[in-house]
């Protein structure tokens, strides 16, 4: 049994992928195993991943009809042997002991999660200036409580590649992915974090993760016009979430919910219209349960902008949007 199973969806990242791959063959921790899904790539993507770990016998390599990020990562759930399961972007890059690192506080705190911070990257920036994280690190101990809190405070990152679990507790809560969804690490985050009893907040002085910032990615594209399906997937997913977190931290969660459905509801109204259907019943429900939490003033702002049609447009002219 390896101590690791790297996760590694790929679906078009041909001029990504090999050297996201020998960031992960150049670890100093060798105890590990990487199941590249290619999730129907229909670029040179395959390819290169062949290519670039060809007679490495820790690289196992599953072709799937495009499915989409979730499906291909419950792929390699379903496969893992590894003691410790780690999600991988296909276009990033980690330092050379970033197992190692992770192996170690493992042990020394005996963790069901360990969480940690990154860096971002511009699209051309090459593996050959990947260096070793250094050992300036603090690790914060929590229980799922407040692991909870700090994950819908934004003190933990939701992200899949930010985390590393153990198979156990994935396994024991039947933990995957949904699929067919975007926007599927918010509430697979708060499931994990709800399902973990000793989870570890490390903050590294120099982050052992590269995050590319790429041009096409979902970051990049979210200044574009929004449609309709991904209004219906950020409702689902967290809506889903808020399910979960409301049985453990239930003032926190509806704090939390509230203020992610006025952000959507501010985020889809320029593309959708504030006539959309969902949209209308979004402001319903909102404005039916302001009186029932307590905002910050950039909360209550936000709030108005739902509340109000023209100081939504009075904002939008301000900021240019």
């Amino acid at each position: 049994m390896p101590r690791f199973s790297i996760i590694f969806p790929v679906y078009n990242v041909e001029k990504f992928v090999s050297p996201a791959l020998n960031s992960i063959k150049n670890q100093t921790f060798l105890d590990f195993e990487c199941i590249v899904v290619n999730d129907g790539s229909t670029d040179g993507s395959l390819l290169q991943a062949q290519k670039t770990i060809s007679k490495d016998p820790r690289f196992k390599v599953v072709t799937t009809e495009n499915r989409g990020l979730s499906a291909a990562r419950n792929t390699g759930i379903k496969m893992a042997a590894g003691e410790l399961i780690y999600y991988m972007d296909s276009d990033d890059l980690i330092a050379p002991n970033f197992l190692e690192t992770v192996d170690s506080t493992f042990r020394v705190f005996s963790l069901d999660t360990l969480c940690f911070n990154f860096q971002e990257t511009e699209e051309t920036f090459k593996l050959e200036e990947v260096t070793q994280n250094d050992n300036e690190v603090s690790v914060e101990l929590m229980d799922s409580v407040t692991g909870l809190k700090k994950l819908l405070s934004g003190e933990i990152f939701q992200m899949a590649w930010s985390y590393v679990s153990t198979k156990s507790v994935i396994c024991k809560q039947h933990l995957l992915f949904s699929e067919g969804v975007l926007f599927e690490d918010n509430n697979y985050a708060v499931k994990l974090l709800a399902s973990s009893r000793k989870i570890g907040k490390i903050k590294f002085k120099n982050p052992p993760y590269y995050c590319r910032s790429r041009k096409g990615s979902i970051t990049e594209l979210s200044y574009r016009r929004l449609s309709e399906k991904e209004l219906s997937d950020e409702l689902f997913v967290f809506s889903d979430a808020y399910k979960v977190s409301n049985q453990i931290i239930p003032t926190e969660s509806q704090l939390w919910y509230f203020n992610k459905k006025v952000h959507l509801f501010n985020k889809y109204s320029r593309s959708l219209g504030r006539q959309d259907d969902r949209l209308v019943a979004l402001r319903l429900g909102v404005l039916q349960e302001r009186t029932t939490v307590k905002l910050s003033l950039r909360s209550r702002i936000r709030f108005l902008r739902v509340k109000y049609k023209n100081f939504d447009k009075l904002i939008r002219k301000l900021y240019g949007e």
